[in-house]
């Protein structure tokens, strides 16, 4: 049985500022080790998707706003 060597590096996803998941980086045996500008670029990643997340929920409570503003007026139609 081989001896496996594991890098491992998790980060955070934050939407509304609380941990909503994590991403999971995993190097085994000659991969090599994370590099300073490795991890950095995982962090600015998650950073990019915890916004896009964040983004999209935004986007669907603007929807939701906006079909209830509709219905409203349409009531009074």
């Amino acid at each position: 049985m081989s001896d496996f060597n594991w890098h491992i590096v998790i980060v955070p996803l934050r939407v509304h500022k609380v941990i909503s998941g994590f991403l999971v980086v995993a190097r085994v045996n000659g991969s090599g080790n994370f590099t300073d500008l490795g991890i950095i670029r995982l962090e600015t990643f998650c950073e990019y998707a915890s916004l896009a997340i964040d983004n999209y929920f935004r986007y669907l409570e603007i929807l939701e706003k906006q079909d209830a503003e509709y219905l409203v007026l349409q009531a009074q139609v």
